[in-house]
């Protein structure tokens, strides 16, 4: 029985269904159906063993194949299986999405923290960036040696048998491999077109090697990538932004040696075009490919094909500099935005974001998918990890330590406590009581996700992936197994383990940099908030803090007073509408989720804030009440960096202005504005100038992202009327590219309105 909840009116949010939403497999990944024999048949000795064993059986059920057509090997899914095997992999998948421990709210009250309140902490699979030039440019060789290297050394027990268990990993990535080489052999023997022959020739040569051994050529360059870009997903129960990172630089070399032993450009970008048709065919189109800031001739073959396939993956990270002329007049094409590509990122920016949460300057550093930096195959980029409702902060500091509606459960509420409440006299009594409160609240989804990653750690260890990831293979260590550590004694009753099993594996850590995402959800509607107190309460003295309070209560709609505190609130100053003093809200609230961030730091545990919404500002926004900048229950929150529905313009100038003043230097986890540019605006030189100049301004002094779409406003009204008819639509859905078709039917409305303010 679900506890009674305020404002039953409104959908409940639930974070079950959000857990699974963010862990989809694609049709016929084999993972879940490898979990269910393994975990049945209960041949192993540890969890590591179990693991490593599921893995295993999952490469060997994964239904693959090669198409008569395919340059490159990697082709799965359900034109290869049987339908038994179908029927059994989707049983599986329901099984583990019904069953499993990892997609359960654990309590009851956590039901209610995250169902209405909108906090919660867990951890997210995938979302990562491997060192994809070290696999290519050495091979898993490379690795293999440095686990030989290290197990020769002194190693504790635990560490032992997880450095066993990556270099069994790579033996299955080798086997895996050696599934298509056997097909392509197959198929070669058949074949009688020469040509179709040289092909598969290359192919079976191609897989002879990598990814174990060192890629020779442009062509197994590719081949390799791809394997181990599958490899991952498999291990990782998800394809979700498992990105690229800078492939224009790590492949120039291949693409020049190809090129100089008589290959032709035409060649290479057929080679590149069979690989992005590989990419959408399983990930999700946040699948981050990063150009420049750098310039060169691979950067232009990338962008040629990406605008010769127009598909949703994968995304294009565009890295601006002051130096960066020729790729803006590159990237600033009608094609492109039609397609909601690229994202602009400001480089500079980028890396004092980077450097001021600790990274070395000479630590390189990639845009992965559509929430913020990694450091290349060094990071656990959990980036879904917390979200913060910061709207909660402003009741409880205008409402003595309480919610508008209904009681904090106790497991919050000890949180909470840690801030003595009291009635506000001033502004600056609501500002620190603020600060205050947004700091506990953090305290509250780090810890959830504390417990979530050190679960994860300990019932679902990854080898391959933490194999890949520095530091991970020095201490013998999980990828999340920091989070172990940092739970200390805790984790003795969280994981279910003896105090004596605890002390054997705490020690030690898992990757180098464990960056969690913590996102600032509605965080301008308590911008708006208190800039509407300040005005309306401490200024003018037109209202009481009760009042308005009230007013937030009956949803601004059950008295004359409610509308009429309604109207007032709708016209005081907004963020991003022109006001220095909304602005300053902005950065005030920004300040505070940044400060409560670094306050939880934890060893090499970095929580990191973000303003990156994607679509999820409708989604979250339908399950929570009233706000008290005049937002009622269940509306959308602002989108992203961007302000509240109502201040979109028809032209950013003033967004751009406000975002400038976000301290984005401290939101390593992504400060995205979205901009819609209307199709006329890019038919001639003078319109495509004016837009190039918004952007370097933009990014050069201080900008971190810049998101466009371009789509016909009647294209979108059309494909929200007659899907059916309208498949390949493909818009920015807030940091990767997604069929327009393919989002939710409120979401898709979201969109068209949030355009239709931008031209009016």
């Amino acid at each position: 029985m679900r506890q009674k909840i305020p404002k039953e009116n409104i959908p409940v949010f639930s974070l079950e269904d959000f857990m699974k939403s963010i862990t989809y497999p694609p049709q016929c990944m084999t993972t879940n159906l490898a979990r269910k024999v393994i975990t049945e048949n209960g041949n192993y000795e540890t969890i590591l063993d179990r693991e490593t064993e599921i893995l295993k059986y999952a490469l060997e059920l994964l239904p693959i194949g090669i198409r008569e057509d395919d340059l490159l090997a990697g082709n799965y899914g359900p034109e290869f299986a049987s339908d038994e095997l179908i029927a059994k992999i989707q049983e599986a998948d329901e099984q583990e999405y019904t069953c499993s421990e990892e997609y359960k709210v654990h309590s009851e009250e956590e039901y209610v923290i995250s169902g209405r309140y909108l906090l919660f902490g867990i951890y997210t699979p995938s979302h990562t960036c491997i060192d994809y030039e070290t696999i290519i440019s050495k091979g898993l060789k490379d690795y293999e040696r440095r686990i030989d290297e290290r197990l020769a050394g002194e190693c504790d027990a635990y560490g032992r048998q997880y450095l066993q268990a990556m270099k069994k990993c790579i033996h299955l990535i080798v086997a895996y491999a050696g599934r298509f080489q056997k097909i392509a052999e197959n198929k070669l023997e058949q074949a009688t077109d020469e040509t179709r022959r040289k092909e598969l020739e290359r192919m079976v040569h191609a897989l002879e090697r990598v990814p174990y051994e060192p890629a020779r050529d442009f062509y197994e360059a590719l081949q390799s990538m791809w394997i181990m870009h599958t490899v991952v997903p498999t291990a990782e129960r998800s394809w979700a932004s498992v990105s690229l990172g800078r492939m224009d630089q790590y492949l120039l070399k291949y693409y020049r040696e190809w090129l100089a032993g008589g290959h032709t450009k035409e060649e290479a970008k057929e080679l590149l075009k069979a690989f992005f048709h590989l990419l959408d065919s399983y990930g999700d189109g946040s699948c981050a490919l990063n150009l420049g800031p750098e310039y060169n001739e691979m950067t232009e073959l990338l962008l040629e094909v990406e605008k010769d396939v127009k598909l949703r993956s994968p995304i294009l990270a565009a890295r601006m500099s002051k130096d960066s002329e020729d790729l803006y007049d590159q990237l600033i094409d009608q094609e492109l935005f039609q397609i909601g590509q690229p994202t602009f990122y400001g480089e500079k920016s980028c890396k004092t974001a980077m450097e001021y949460r600790g990274m070395t300057k000479e630590q390189d550093y990639s845009v992965n998918s559509c929430m913020g930096m990694v450091a290349v195959g060094k990071e656990v980029a959990d980036m879904w990890g917390c979200c913060v409702n910061m709207n909660l902060a402003l009741e409880l500091a205008v409402n003595q330590g309480k919610p508008l509606n209904g009681e904090l459960p106790v497991s919050l509420q000890k949180y909470i406590e840690s801030v003595k409440p009291r009635t506000p006299k001033t502004m600056e009594d609501i500002k620190d009581a603020y600060w205050a409160y947004t700091n506990a609240i953090v305290g509250y989804v780090s810890d959830q996700n504390m417990r979530k990653s050190a679960w994860t750690a300990w019932n679902r260890p990854n080898p391959v992936l933490s194999m890949l990831l520095d530091d991970c293979i020095t201490y013998g260590r999980d990828r999340a197994h920091a989070a172990i550590h940092a739970l200390g004694l805790e984790a003795e009753e969280w994981l279910g383990i003896s105090h004596e099993e605890l002390a054997n594996i705490r020690q030690g850590r898992g990757a180098k940099y464990h960056n969690v995402t913590v996102l600032a959800m509605g965080f301008a509607h308590a911008a708006d908030a208190m800039s509407a107190i300040e005005k309306l309460v401490f200024q003018e003295h037109k209202y009481t803090l009760d009042e308005l309070l009230l007013a937030a209560r009956n949803n601004y709609e059950k008295t004359e007073q409610d509308l009429k505190i309604y109207a007032d609130l709708r016209r005081c100053p907004k963020y991003a509408d022109g006001s220095d003093a909304a602005d300053d809200s902005a950065a005030y609230v920004l300040d505070c989720l940044a400060d409560a961030c670094e306050n939880h730091y934890r060893g090499n545990i970095r929580f990191l804030p973000t303003c990156h919404t994607i679509d999820s500002n409708v989604q979250f926004g339908q399950c929570v009440y009233a706000s008290l900048d005049g937002r009622r229950d269940g509306e959308a929150f602002g989108k992203n960096a961007g302000p509240v529905l109502q201040v979109i313009k028809n032209t950013p100038t003033d967004l751009i202005v406000s975002a400038l003043r976000i301290p984005q230097y401290r939101f390593s986890g992504g400060v995205p504005i979205d901009i819609y540019v209307p199709e006329n605006v890019l038919a001639e030189a003078e319109g495509r100038e004016k837009f190039k100049g918004l952007v370097k301004s933009y990014l050069n002094h201080g900008g971190m992202q810049v998101q466009v779409n371009s789509v016909s406003l009647d294209l979108l009204k059309k494909a929200y009327e007659s899907p059916e008819e309208y498949p390949h639509v493909i818009v920015r859905k807030g940091g990767f590219s997604i069929y327009f078709t393919d989002m939710l039917k409120e979401v898709q409305a979201d969109m068209i309105r949030r355009f239709e303010k931008e031209v009016e």
